[in-house]
């Protein structure tokens, strides 16, 4: 189990080992210095009794006679209170001071003797068996020119040693915990003065981990904490500062990619979405898209394939995906650093949807145009070998040409329109006397087809601010379009104004137009009835320049038909045209 300590506890806990250990290695040494210490004394003063008793030993060694030796050493021993031994060349104890010599052993091999033989001081200590004690034994030589060489050894009990030692000890043990208390406070207040600092290092680089940068520390001590704490101040300010950059950076670019009106994807080499923008999670209707899979949100196959590509060519790829049924053009580029693909997704559907207008409006104007002209040829090859037949073509061919002249001029109407250079011709437009023009025109048109064209305005509506010639022709196109598909009805034309627009309904009672048509009538060249509409003369462009000179004066328009039941064109024209 692992223990967790403060720094406090740590350091104390730390010095207060290193007390121990010192005082328990000075105890020891201490103990064991005293002891030498006595032994060394006591070795002394036992050599110097020695050497004073030796002169009386060496001339009562000349009298050969044991028994005053023995006299001499016992009185010797009860006089000094030490033990006295006199042991031959031999080794054979002639006198003791303590023990009858007859009853001791051979003392040739110890090691005191051995030393004192070779003309040096014996020294031993150790556990003597004839009295079960320690005996400390000092043995000199002692020579004359009779007897020779004989020993004379002192020797003393130490068992005192260990008293003396004990009591010693306890004296020293005294003063030592003396001091280890004083260490020991010593100690605390150190410890306590180190680790307060240090704790509040740790407290606050805790606090900074956490994200709180604003946390700061104050330390006055005047040395190398007080220094380290202004360093960890002024390293915290720079954090604070750093993070709160890269923050507002982050914060900015995040509102850049989520700005960004196309779709914006980043994705990892374990193909889940590191990063995304608005837009992804708008198109995709997700809620979140960071770190989950990325077939988990863009269920198509072929971008599928795309991805795969992508990470097995490991470079940039542009390639154009259908998705969710628009276009998009998909680029990605990778972070090597990251290992990262930043995929940009650029919709192109009013680009593909151009592309497709365009190619139909190519093969509707050529097949349009293809269809008069090679009736104008075969009618003038027919002519050419008929001649004498000739007179009564001539109105097919006159009316095939005007097809022809009216679909270029309608082209050219819409050309003009579509240019980016065009202006309109702005004045204030009396639209009652504007609409009565335009019933003049079509009088004879209106009478032969037995239609009733009815104008429903109010004296008092403000005039229309606009260009005269186009909103003429944007009435003309609506009008001769219904009546086309209205025989022995009614047309009614309608107009009201509020604050912001005049609003312009054009009503007839005609076919009608089938609901699965009329998202495509503004379209160039898309008619219902293309028989019924070759027939009249239409060029199926009618509509479409209706729409662009609408959206040129800022309006909008709209149909409300149901087949069989009439058609109604709705016009909104701003009165405040910017």
């Amino acid at each position: 189990m692992k223990i967790n300590l403060n720094i406090f506890t740590r350091l104390f806990l730390n010095h207060l080992l290193v007390i121990i250990l010192l005082l328990v290695l000075i105890f020891i040494f201490a103990g064991h210095l005293i002891q030498q210490s006595y032994i060394d004394t006591t070795a002394d003063h036992l050599f110097k009794i020695a050497q004073a008793v030796k002169p009386d030993l060496s001339r009562q060694l000349l009298g050969k006679d044991r028994t005053e030796i023995q006299k001499y050493i016992t009185k010797a021993g009860r006089n000094t209170k030490i033990r006295f031994t006199v042991i031959t060349q031999n080794g054979t104890v002639i006198a003791d001071s303590e023990e009858d010599p007859h009853n001791m052993e051979n003392h040739k091999n110890r090691p005191e003797i051995k030393s004192a033989y070779s003309n040096h001081t014996g020294r031993s200590l150790r556990y003597s068996s004839t009295l079960e004690k320690n005996m400390l034994y000092i043995a000199v030589p002692v020579r004359n020119q009779i007897q020779g060489g004989h020993v004379l050894r002192v020797s003393q009990f130490i068992d005192k040693i260990d008293l003396l030692l004990v009591d010693m000890l306890i004296r020293i043990l005294q003063v030592l915990l003396v001091i280890v208390i004083l260490i020991v406070v010593l100690s605390f207040f150190f410890s306590r003065n180190i680790a307060k600092p240090i704790q509040k290092l740790v407290d606050a680089s805790q606090k900074i981990a956490g994200g709180n940068f604003k946390t700061r520390i104050y330390i006055d001590r005047n040395d190398s904490l007080e220094e380290l704490a202004n360093n960890f101040n002024n390293m915290t300010e720079k954090i604070d500062r750093l993070f709160t950059e890269l923050r507002l950076k982050k914060e900015e670019l995040s509102l850049i990619i989520n700005s960004i009106s196309e779709i914006l994807l980043v994705i990892g080499k374990d193909n889940k979405v590191k990063e995304c923008n608005k837009s992804f999670l708008e198109y995709f209707a997700a809620d979140n898209a960071v770190g989950r899979y990325y077939w988990d949100i863009i269920r198509e196959p072929d971008f599928f394939e795309y991805i795969n590509s992508l990470f097995k060519e490991k470079k940039h790829l542009v390639r154009e995906l259908e998705l969710n049924n628009n276009y998009y053009l998909v680029s990605a580029s990778l972070m090597e650093a990251l290992d990262q693909y930043i995929i940009i997704f650029h919709n192109i559907s009013e680009m593909k949807k151009h592309q497709i207008l365009k190619k139909d409006f190519i093969a509707n104007a050529s097949h349009e145009l293809k269809t008069p002209l090679t009736s104008l040829k075969g009618y003038l090859e027919f002519i050419k070998d008929n001649p004498q037949n000739s007179e009564k073509y001539f109105n097919i061919l006159m009316r095939n040409t005007d097809r022809i002249i009216n679909i270029i001029n309608d082209l050219l109407k819409l050309s003009t329109l579509e240019d980016k250079n065009f202006r309109l011709e702005r004045e204030k437009i009396d639209l009652k006397e504007l609409l009565g023009n335009v019933k003049y025109l079509f009088a004879d048109k209106i009478k032969s087809n037995r239609v009733a064209l009815k104008i429903n305005i109010n004296d008092k509506l403000k005039p229309v601010y606009g260009d005269y010639l186009k909103i003429e022709e944007l009435f003309i196109n609506l009008i001769d379009n219904a009546l086309k598909y209205t025989e022995g009805g009614m047309i009614r034309i309608s107009v009201v104004q509020d604050r912001e627009a005049t609003e312009i309904v054009v009503k007839d009672n005609g076919i009608g137009i089938p609901a699965k048509d009329q998202s495509r009538i503004f379209e160039r060249f898309y008619v219902v009835d293309k028989a019924r509409s070759r027939k009249l003369g239409g060029t199926g462009l009618g509509l479409s320049i209706v729409k662009h000179i609408i959206n040129l004066h800022q309006g909008s328009i709209r149909c409300e038909s149901n087949a069989g039941e009439g058609t109604a064109f709705i016009i909104r024209l701003p009165l405040n045209l910017k």
